[in-house]
């Protein structure tokens, strides 16, 4: 399963369970997500890398007027939008 198949089948309603398709495809992702956010939060960051970790993150571009003060946490990341002049 792929992000775009994954959303389909979350934005349906359709549950996640254990075993299945969508499941393995949402573990995959919390770990990736993990990692990332263990990588936004440990050490210094300048702005337009905590942007590229967050656009990793997220899946979507985050706009140059994003701003976040580490730490951050996220179980999946993918369903998150930030707009211009963010502040976290």
């Amino acid at each position: 399963m792929n992000l775009t198949e994954f959303l389909r089948h979350v934005d349906a309603g359709l549950p996640v369970r254990a075993g299945t398709p969508a499941a393995a495809f949402q573990t995959r992702r919390a770990v990736e997500v993990q990692r990332l956010t263990a990588e936004l939060n440990t050490g210094y960051r300048a702005p337009e890398e905590i942007r590229a970790l967050m656009g990793r993150v997220t899946g979507r571009a985050v706009p140059d007027s994003f701003r976040l003060f580490p730490p951050f946490t996220t179980d999946f990341g993918l369903n998150t939008r930030i707009g211009a002049r963010v502040f976290i």
